[in-house]
């Protein structure tokens, strides 16, 4: 299994192309330094004033060539780091150095807090904020005024960067106008704040809105119809509406759900961003240049619809259990996160083998109030990922994070593969293997022990062990020449032995030269003549293809011998031509296509006469034996 890469991307290049989007280029990091596969690479990017805010996209590998990718919905005309880093499923690895990139200037947003005073018959003073959302520098101000519905007498003045105030002259006396003021940069105009108001009449506070009307009820929205309030001789500005959320009642607080802001003659607005399934009362007031309206009447009370949930459960761990087995736990949903009728909330758990994501098996909890689970039936010694998602009667809501478990150590459940012996002498065999499938192997290979035992010999099988998991080969020595052993091999873990491999390897080792022939005896002893009789060495170590016999006078030359050579399947020899009463040396051994095997050796006496009591040992297969026949005369 991989790790995480422990270089970043090369050559990587970011450039904005609006005030929003940033753009960026880069290489893969050289391969050895994936240390995996390659799972895609991450664009990074974060205020220069704030590191903490960062935003990140995932760009899925290209293989071929350079990579590209964006980052969009940026704050306008702000200082950027960037970056890249690719990862793999272990991990991310280490990011490319930041690189300071701002996005462009962009059109301002509207111009805050405009207000009028001095208002006189023919003029008025206009006073104003910079806006809060400058997307650039501030080149100047574009003021504007038009007799209400008449824009063919509209007149425009451009001011600089650091006017926040005008007097407009030359009005008309008891005529409405409406003022608009927005700021500049080098991208253009910005937003335009608009209002009305009556040359020479002093604006009012607004009236409460009425006979408010919820209607269009969603899972997450409600649309409130409304009769506004007197204006105030002024246009209204802003629409603030309040509610009281889950728990309602007088005493209850109420709290700011919704503005509207440049729609003066607004008759209806739409709330969003409601809490699914809570009930809600609503109030609102309306707001000029001179200040807010007092609170309308309170509303019905209403019930938004159900949703999915918008929130997985936090804190998710998971711990090994047993070998098969993992224990995941977690903080379910509090009551306000449902978005639906508690009854119906539960979650799903979603795991999978880490390397085999396309495997994904899940369990359903039923109970909202869980917080664990024990997943069984896993596989030994192997990394699972996990997510686990909260759902109620309209459907599921997102996944959580993922979190990763390993089950523990078991015995293998499955042997060594491809198992192959060749024997290389005749008292060696080297056995050769392949590893455990890793699903299989269960846990970390200590080593592997090969089980060998001579065929219809050997009551019990033999152990060799091999220490280590890359070593996958042993050599057996010491064995029995030309015989035919079983072999197995298995691996172990430290909590045991596992399978041994099936069928039994049936290998033979190489033949040899044979032991000595067993139970040579002198049956008949004549003046000239001996018979001699023997049986098949005891370890033939092959097949045995004859035998030879050699005889010579214990008094002659110790090096001239008369041989004879006789068949595989003859079992007694007569020498004849002897000397008399005379003591000859007699030597036998056996032959395999490796040669001659060691002699069993014996001495006799050619005699006629009675033995009354002959002691003969009987001989096993031990080399060079010298046999002497002891003869008791009457």
């Amino acid at each position: 299994m991989g790790t995480v890469p422990t270089a970043p991307p090369q050559n990587v290049q970011a450039e904005a192309v609006n005030s929003t989007t940033v753009h960026f280029l880069w290489n893969p990091p050289p391969q050895q330094f994936i240390n995996g596969i390659n799972q895609g690479y991450k664009l990074l990017a974060w205020p220069a004033d704030a590191p903490e805010t960062v935003t990140a996209v995932t760009i899925a590998p290209d293989f071929h060539g350079t990579h590209h990718g964006y980052i969009t919905n940026l704050k306008k005309f702000t200082a950027y780091f960037t970056s890249v880093l690719c990862f793999t499923t272990p991990g991310d690895g280490p990011p490319s150095t930041p690189q300071l990139v701002w996005t462009h200037e962009d059109r301002p947003g509207a111009v805050g807090h405009l207000s009028f005073t001095e208002i006189l018959d023919t003029s008025l003073k206009v006073s104003w904020q910079e806006p809060l959302e400058r997307n650039g520098i501030i080149t100047g101000y574009q003021i504007s005024w038009e007799v209400y519905g008449r824009n063919d007498s509209r007149l425009t003045h451009t001011l600089n960067s650091t006017t926040h105030e005008y007097k407009i002259q030359g009005l008309s006396s008891l005529t409405t106008y409406t003022i608009d003021v927005a700021a500049m940069t080098t991208a253009g105009v910005g937003l335009t704040t608009s209002s009305t108001i009556s040359s020479g009449v002093p604006p009012d506070l607004p009236g409460a809105p009425s006979n408010l009307v919820i209607s269009n009820i969603s899972p997450r929205s409600a649309t409130l119809q409304f009769r506004p309030g007197y204006d105030g001789k002024t246009a209204i500005c802003r629409w603030i509406v309040e509610g009281q959320v889950g728990a309602i009642g007088d005493e209850e607080e109420w709290v700011t759900l919704y503005e509207e802001e440049n729609e003066p003659d607004a008759q209806m607005l739409e709330i969003p961003n409601l809490t699914p399934y809570t009930h809600y009362r609503f109030r609102m007031k309306q707001v000029n240049i001179v200040g807010p309206s007092p609170f309308s009447q309170s509303s019905r009370v209403i019930q938004t619809l159900q949703a999915p949930p918008d929130v997985a459960p936090t804190s998710l761990t998971v711990r090994t259990a047993s070998e098969t087995s993992l224990r995941l736990r977690w903080v379910p949903l509090p009551d306000s996160q449902y978005n639906g009728n508690p009854e119906s909330v539960g979650y799903r758990v979603k795991y999978w083998r880490s390397d085999q994501p396309s495997s994904a098996l899940a369990q359903v909890v039923n109970d909202r109030l869980e917080r664990e689970l024990t997943i069984e039936e896993l596989e030994e010694w192997t990394e699972y990922e996990l997510r686990m998602q909260a759902f109620n009667a309209i459907g599921a809501g997102p996944w959580s994070e993922l979190v990763r478990g390993r089950t523990r150590e078991s015995v293998p459940s499955a042997s060594p593969e491809n198992v192959s012996a060749e024997a290389v002498s005749s008292t060696q065999i080297l056995l050769t293997w392949a590893s455990v499938p890793e699903q299989d192997q269960n846990g970390l290979i200590l080593g592997y022990k090969v089980l060998y035992r001579a065929k219809d010999l050997d009551p019990e099988p033999r152990s060799h062990v091999v220490r280590g998991n890359h070593t996958q080969s042993a050599l057996l020595a010491g064995l029995r020449k030309f015989v035919v052993y079983e072999l197995q091999v298995l691996a172990f873990t430290r909590i045991g032995n596992g399978v041994p491999s099936s069928p039994l390897i049936l290998e033979r080792t190489k033949d040899d030269t044979p032991g000595p022939p067993v139970r040579l005896v002198f049956p008949e002893v004549r003046l000239t003549a001996v018979r001699i009789v023997w049986q098949p060495p005891e370890e033939p170590n092959g097949v045995i293809l004859g035998y030879q016999i050699a005889y010579r006078l214990a008094s002659g030359s110790p090096h001239t011998f008369t041989t004879v050579e006789v068949g595989a399947t003859v079992r007694q020899f007569t020498a004849t031509e002897l000397a008399p009463e005379s003591a000859y040396i007699f030597r036998l051994s056996a032959k395999t296509r490796q040669g001659w095997g060691e002699p069993l050796e014996a001495t006799v006496i050619t005699t006629e006469k009675r033995v009354t009591k002959l002691s003969i040992p009987l001989f096993q297969g031990f080399p060079s034996f010298r046999l002497t026949l002891s003869l008791s005369l009457p």
